[in-house]
């Protein structure tokens, strides 16, 4: 079987002051190495996560004009920052963004890192954060905005593909598990697959629903620590993974890395309508922002 991204020569450690910070890591690991095959397989765990309430937000932020697209601006980013503070914190790298739906990709970096158990757990997580930050005051009411979940493990197809500029694709039947997994789930719901269900504690699986089970308790991880004095991807590699328009607007010096957090370049990605995939719900949304 190939491996894309799960042995140790194909680490990475990203420096500062290079345009790594805005390439998945699981990317700038797959670039650690000369790419002579653009499709490989992939064993991992992927979270699918998808939140709602933000087209209901927008829409009465919108009645406040450019005061209401601001605070919409700071709740995306103070919402996603904080989901992603779970995720990254356990080994998670953010493969695929697009509209207000996500795709983490959980592996083992080195030996046996249980990446099934690290995908739960965040995922389980995220959810808790969202349900403490996710009452957002517009007007005179709240709207709260709620996360639907899928987590599927299995040997996922991996390809990297493009012409302007290139992209890491995942598709195959794992793939379609993991989309189906997450249109089953209610609001607030974590739906994991039988495959992932086997790779976690028992009392984690709760009931039967659906294509998969109800994630009970959060299983408890060990404890992810990430390398370091691992292999970096050179500049023109990297650069070579952003799309054109977001690639010329880092050159600027004005805002390449310094005014430009990978917060504020997630929203403003967003808000511009240069986020560079697809967030049909027949596949996982696509981003180019880092994980």
């Amino acid at each position: 079987m190939g491996a894309l991204i799960n042995s140790s020569t194909s680490q990475v450690q990203p420096e500062p002051g290079t345009l790594a910070p805005f390439v998945p890591r699981a990317v700038l690991a797959r670039l650690a190495r000369p790419i002579e095959v653009l499709a490989e397989p992939v064993y991992c765990t992927l979270v699918f996560a998808d939140v709602s309430g933000f087209t209901r937000l927008s829409e009465r932020l919108a009645r406040r004009g450019g005061e209401g697209s601001e605070q919409l601006v700071d709740v995306i980013n103070a919402c996603f920052t904080s989901l992603l503070a779970e995720a990254y914190g356990r080994g998670g790298s953010l493969v695929k963004f697009g509209g207000d739906a996500m795709v983490l990709l959980f592996y083992d970096q080195v030996a046996n890192q249980e990446h099934a158990m690290r995908a739960c757990c965040a995922a389980s997580e995220m959810r808790r954060r969202l349900r403490e930050a996710g009452r957002v005051r517009a007007g005179d009411s709240n709207v709260v905005l709620r996360m639907s979940v899928g987590v599927h493990s299995g040997t996922f197809p991996m390809f990297v593909v493009g012409r302007s500029h290139r992209e890491l694709v995942i598709g195959g039947e794992a793939t379609t598990t993991l989309v189906g997994l997450e249109a089953a789930a209610s609001s607030g719901q974590i739906l994991i697959s039988p495959e992932t269900a086997r790779l976690v504690p028992r009392s984690s699986v709760g009931a039967r629903s659906g294509p998969g089970f109800l994630l009970g308790r959060s299983p408890v991880t060990c404890e992810w620590v990430p390398p370091v004095g691992l292999p970096t991807p050179t500049e023109a590699v990297i650069e070579s993974f952003l799309p054109v328009a977001v690639r010329a607007h880092l050159r600027d010096s004005s805002t390449r890395l310094g005014g430009w957090t990978r917060s504020s370049a997630l929203s403003r990605r967003r808000s511009s309508g240069t986020t560079s995939a697809s967030s049909t719900r027949t596949s996982p949304p696509t981003a180019s922002r880092s994980g």
